[in-house]
């Protein structure tokens, strides 16, 4: 009875965190520099797919404008969530992510050799998510390597890994902008790096939205290997899982995601930190519960980053990135100092 109750309890949370998304959806059509009234927005959603074609300014600035980059922002959430609770369970450690680790920099690497170089022609449109995916996927393998092998503390190794790869991966990246000889090129890379949102396109942020639906279907179906990773390698493996295979599936699959996150929105970073704690604060850490969770509780987090980015000060767009950070950096520094913490533990 009591097990029957703590799930309606869960589906009940899942309703209502959807809702949620939803509403915040919907208000971030709503506000932003130019005013749009609410029998306004009604209508131009109410009237579709009419006003999808209309010329009408108004209904051009909903739905081709404000609605992509909602969209784009909420699916970055979601997707950054996703990558935060695997990474956590594949390390074991509840500091990991992929912009503390240096893997959101490490595709922002590869972005900048596809679009500077030209190599990003071998693969066609979708070229430049390929370079960042594979430049994601080459900081992960190093970070798995350096945290699997050598002594001391593991979250020490852990940090000082990443902050090496950021270090180095972001370096490059810079030398690379700055002998590309290309003005313009450097300003929209150096916007890019900040993340960004906005001025997004429908076609550019399609195949990320199939990549989040889809492969948060398949972390799901893994939630009992991610469960068993998450005792770390040695009790996986006596539980009959194979540790380094799956972590190596697991980690490429991430990496996809996270280049594709990169390549559409920049360096975004803490989504993947913040979210997974506060879901495994408040829902355990079965990650049959936790995982679908933080993609809710991500969206809703990317979606209210964009929307207090263009409304906190007049006239001035805080950037998508910055805005996380502003909101991610403090509650990093909170997990640091706070040692007591642990998976599963309030």
């Amino acid at each position: 009875m009591r097990r029957r109750k703590s799930r309606y309890r869960l589906y009940f949370i899942a309703v209502s965190l959807t809702l949620f998304l939803v509403a915040s959806i919907v208000a971030g059509l709503k506000l932003g520099y130019l005013e749009i009234s609410w029998q306004e927005l009604l209508a131009c959603l109410t009237d579709f797919p009419a006003s999808w074609q209309s010329n009408e300014p108004l209904d051009d600035t909903i739905l081709n404008l404000r609605m992509p980059r909602v969209v784009l922002a909420a699916a970055v959430g979601m997707g950054l969530a996703v990558c935060g609770v695997v990474m956590q369970a594949i390390l074991a450690n509840p500091l990991a992510d992929p912009y503390i680790l240096g893997v959101s920099s490490g595709a922002s690497l590869g972005a900048a050799v596809a679009i500077f170089f030209g190599a990003g022609a071998l693969f066609g449109a979708q070229s430049i998510g390929v370079f960042a995916a594979g430049g994601a996927f080459l900081v992960s393998l190093l970070v798995l390597l350096l945290v699997s092998v050598g002594k001391g503390n593991a979250s020490t190794r852990l940090l000082l890994a990443g902050m090496a790869f950021h270090a180095v991966c972001s370096s490059i990246t810079s030398f690379i902008v700055f002998v590309g000889g290309n003005r313009e090129g450097m300003q929209s890379f150096s916007f890019w790096l900040l993340g960004n949102v906005a001025n997004t396109k429908w076609e550019n942020i399609s195949v990320l939205l199939v990549l989040v639906a889809l492969l948060s279907i398949f972390f799901l179906t893994q939630s009992r290997r991610l469960n068993l990773l998450l005792l770390g390698e040695e009790d996986a493996v006596m539980l009959g899982l194979d540790a380094k295979h799956w972590r190596l599936v697991l980690l490429a699959m991430e990496a996809i995601l996270i280049g594709f996150i990169v390549y559409n929105a920049g360096i975004v970073g803490f989504v993947g930190l913040i979210v997974p704690h506060i879901s495994r604060t408040f829902f355990g850490a079965d990650h049959w519960v936790m995982l679908p969770m933080s993609v809710l509780l991500g969206g809703i987090v990317g979606v209210w980053a964009d929307i207090l980015g263009r409304t906190l000060f007049t006239g001035v767009e805080i950037p998508f990135g910055v805005m996380l950070a502003l909101l991610g950096g403090p509650f990093f520094l909170y997990l640091v100092v706070r040692r007591s913490y642990g998976f599963g533990e309030g």
